[in-house]
């Protein structure tokens, strides 16, 4: 900051004032002190790329042809007054636009410039004394009374002089000229920059020193530029007036590093959402919680990942074997399913343990998804050793109590997966229709009767994937006609099946 005497006119009663007297008290000493106020005060351009001033507003550009067209505006603008460059007054009037053809200048980029100017107005005749005459005596002249404010712009590949303040860069092509906008507002930074405040209005060098006595801001326009620049900081943003949801990041320098750290406990009043459905997580698999307390585990889709160790396991804890607690698996229609291996086969084995105590299941199903045939899978070959080992082959797939009337009545007492069995073949066969189809016909069917009131004798043989068929041999090998035999006959079927 420099620092100047400032020289004020002072006059003693009975004095001559001389006119160098009045031009300071009409002129000077106003200049002095507006270009001192506005330089120490309000501060010059601290980036210092663009001349002393700043751009309050307008002083907008067009191009038509090879014409440049400046519109007038507010700024703080440099002058020069008789010789001596001044750079701090307000520039707020003159005329509407000035205009200037560059046609004749070689293609290249320039600069148009900007510089307030005072010029000479109210012409009217005034009194003046001669005293070089041979008789001094007293005459009149027209001249100018008022001095008013007005701008000018030039257009130079270099700077015109240091009270001139840059515009805009016009490049000339040919015919063509191109404009980029160079202004330096004095509360919106540069527009080169985009607005955003940088470190060469306020940040960088000792900005940010502890000693403010030393180092603090000096102008006004350096301590708006400043707070500009925390703001903009503090919004992870790259302008001070851009709005939160307009940000990829709300931050405090992007919350230090895109990350908030909460210490301690903390009570949240309402929910926590992530911002995308089925895109963010808790925790991951280095850093991980150590508990999760809540009481529904809610999805369309839950999906249980246990891994790690070489028996990953899913416990229940033994406080459960408190007989008033329960696991409760409420779901009729899928109910609970223990998946091996991936999606697409189901290759390989899952040690998956459930240790369940005093636990309550409801409507609960195991279903195997899987239908791969080798050793691991859900149907392993018949020479495997399956010791204590429970497979979807080795599941029962049908099981019922027919009920035969005598009277060619046939009813389903009890059972699964049979969708009907009905009298056949002359009375003698009884066929059973599968719910579900059996993987092949290589599957095996059991049948016992409950009847010993006469000695019969039943069996059962594969006929289709779908359907299995019933006989019976009386003592004497005839054959059982169930049209007029009542009896209740259990019936078994176990083999492979694809679903």
């Amino acid at each position: 900051m420099a620092f100047n005497f400032k020289k004020f006119v002072t006059l003693n009663r009975g004095e001559r004032v001389d006119q160098p007297d009045m031009q300071a008290l009409a002129s000077d000493s106003q200049r002095a002190s507006m270009d001192e106020f506005v330089g120490q005060f309000i501060g010059t351009n601290m980036a210092n790329t663009t001349g002393p001033g700043f751009i309050i507003s307008g002083f907008n550009a067009t191009t038509s042809g090879t014409v440049v067209t400046v519109t007038n505006g507010v700024a703080i603008a440099g002058y020069n007054d008789k010789g001596t460059p001044y750079t701090s007054a307000i520039l707020s009037g003159g005329d509407p636009s000035r205009s200037i053809d560059i046609g004749t200048f070689a293609d290249g980029t320039y600069t148009v410039w900007l510089r307030m100017e005072f010029r000479d107005t109210d012409f009217t005749n005034r009194v003046y004394w001669n005293p070089l005459a041979s008789t001094p005596v007293e005459f009149a002249r027209n001249a100018s009374t008022r001095v008013t404010e007005n701008w000018a712009i030039a257009i130079e590949n270099l700077n015109p002089g240091p009270e001139w303040t840059a515009l805009w860069n016009v490049t000339k092509t040919g015919g063509s000229l191109s404009l980029s906008d160079v202004r330096q507002f004095l509360f919106e930074g540069a527009a080169a920059n985009s607005y955003t405040a940088i470190d060469a209005e306020w940040g960088g060098g000792n900005d940010r020193s502890s000693n403010r006595a030393l180092n603090g801001v000096q102008s006004l326009s350096r301590a708006l530029r400043g707070l500009q620049r925390q703001v903009q900081d503090i919004l992870g943003g790259t302008g001070w007036w851009q709005t939160l949801t307009s940000l990829t990041a709300v931050s405090l320098q992007a919350l230090n590093a895109n990350k908030l750290e909460r210490n301690g406990s903390n009570t949240i009043t309402g929910n926590i959402h992530p911002d995308t459905d089925v895109t963010r997580s808790l925790g991951n698999g280095t850093t991980r919680f150590a508990s999760l307390f809540g009481r529904n585990l809610v999805g369309t889709t839950v999906d249980l990942d246990v891994t790690g160790g070489t028996n990953p396991s899913v416990i229940f804890n033994s406080s459960l074997a408190n007989t008033s607690q329960s696991v409760v698996f409420a779901d009729s229609t899928t109910g609970l399913r223990i998946t091996s291996g991936n999606s697409a086969g189901n290759t390989g084995t899952l040690p998956l343990h459930i240790s369940v105590f005093s636990t309550i299941f409801n409507d609960m199903q195991m279903q195997w998804q899987g239908t791969t045939t080798s050793g691991t899978g859900a149907n392993p070959p018949a020479a495997g050793g399956l010791p204590n080992v429970l497979t979807a082959k080795n599941t029962p797939k049908v099981w019922g109590l027919i009920f035969l009337d005598g009277a060619g009545g046939v009813s389903i007492v009890e059972g699964f997966s049979i969708s009907n069995a009905a009298i056949s073949v002359g009375h003698t066969q009884l066929t059973v229709t599968m719910a579900t189809p059996m993987a092949n016909t290589n599957y095996a069917v059991f049948v016992t009767s409950a009847e010993t009131s006469a000695m019969m004798v039943f069996q059962a043989a594969a006929n289709t994937t779908t359907q299995f068929v019933i006989n019976g041999l009386t003592a004497a090998s005839a054959l059982v006609d169930f049209t007029t035999t009542s009896v209740i006959l259990n019936v078994l079927a176990m083999g492979a099946q694809n679903t």
